[in-house]
């Protein structure tokens, strides 16, 4: 691994590393009898704009050439660092959030995930965040995407109102049906115990769908 890497990381920041050289700075060197750029260039080919890395394990690192242990758990240290700072990125409790705000710190976390993701951001009467609640992990139809697990964790924290949100692993934002059955559900079930759903929004690669902004508010499923 050439040094001036480095040394263009010091004094411009890891964001001026294109993706090759990203994956150079992180596997070092080459491997017996492959080099570094055929290592580079396999694992570009299998997750070209590093698309599924994140879902990734050691095992499935270890069949490209010139991946043994070592670099296999390098870079698996790597994508959770990542991912454990990206998580705490996103809006911590106290802060007022915003749908805007919102959807831009959750786009590079969930955006190019290969997993569809349910969260629900539950806010005091001040639309400050009380807390980040994971619902689900494989969609809006899984049990416990149900409205009562939500609603319930709700009405403990004393939450006021929520922001549902889910990604969509294909990268396009634009509703299922079973997207607008699943708001309909959620706008029901929170008028009825008092905890107002303020919008759902779809989280994809580079964009976000918001309901609430499209339907100038949720009063349409009512």
């Amino acid at each position: 691994m050439k040094p001036d890497l480095y040394e263009r990381i010091v004094k411009n920041g890891a964001s001026a590393l294109s993706d090759a050289e990203l994956y150079r700075v992180l596997l070092r060197n080459g491997s017996k009898g492959t080099t570094m750029a055929q290592t580079v260039a396999e694992l570009q080919g299998r997750f070209p704009d590093f698309r599924g890395l994140n879902a990734v394990d050691a095992e499935l690192l270890m069949t490209f050439a010139g991946i043994g242990l070592s670099k296999a758990a390098g870079l698996l240290a790597a994508i959770e660092f990542g991912r454990r700072v990206m998580e705490q990125s996103t809006k911590r409790y106290g802060e007022v959030l915003s749908v805007e705000s919102l959807a831009e710190e959750l786009m590079p976390r969930l955006g190019a995930s290969p997993q569809e993701h349910v969260l629900a951001f539950l806010l005091d009467t001040q639309l400050k965040l009380i807390q980040e609640m994971p619902v689900a992990v494989g969609g809006l139809t899984q049990a416990d995407a149900e409205p009562r697990v939500v609603f319930s964790q709700a009405l403990k924290v004393h939450a006021a109102s929520l922001i549902l949100v889910h990604n969509h692993p294909s990268g396009h934002v634009l509703p299922s049906q079973a997207d607008i059955d699943v708001t309909a559900r959620f706008v029901q079930v929170g008028e009825l115990i008092g905890v107002s759903v303020l919008d759902h929004v779809i989280i994809g690669a580079h964009d976000y769908y918001s309901f609430a902004s499209h339907h100038q508010g949720l009063n349409f499923f009512k």
